[in-house]
């Protein structure tokens, strides 16, 4: 009967102490997980900071540009009615330019997105890959936790 109660405890302690290895292998597990995933989103923030600041550079080179035309517009609607023809060849080559202007802030935008959507990606990757190997050396840790003798 005593060794019974005794081997009991024995079987008791081990799995006890089995059970506390398990949980602080996979609190660990969670923490570098939480870690990982915090880096991510770390970068993700800092790429859209990056991503609003090179918007409004984009914006106010627009608006640096946007007083010249004004003036232009105002002298040329005042020369307007004495040759009509060259107001409507500036009126067409302004908007032509205009356009072209339009189209190459559209694109210096989408590249900035571009850029900072694969710097993003790059981060999750490696995030995904680590996250990815802490999982695969705790299950085969736990495994061995739960092999000993």
């Amino acid at each position: 009967m005593e060794q019974n109660q005794q081997t009991a405890q024995q079987v008791i302690a081990e799995l006890t102490g089995r059970m506390i290895d398990t949980v602080a292998l996979w609190a660990d597990v969670s923490q570098h997980a939480q870690r990982d995933w915090m880096e991510v989103s770390t970068c993700a923030a800092k790429e859209g900071a990056k991503l609003y600041a090179e918007f409004q550079r984009t914006a106010l080179d627009a608006l640096r540009e946007s007083p010249g035309a004004f003036l232009g517009w105002r002298t040329a609607w005042l020369e307007g009615p004495r040759d009509p023809i060259a107001l409507y060849q500036k009126f067409l080559s302004d908007s032509v330019a205009g356009a072209q202007k339009a189209v190459h802030l559209a694109e210096e935008n989408a590249q900035a997105v571009t850029r900072a959507a694969e710097r993003v990606h790059e981060s999750a990757q490696e995030a995904g890959k680590g996250i990815q190997e802490i999982y695969k050396d705790a299950v085969t840790k736990t495994r061995e936790i739960y092999a000993r003798n």
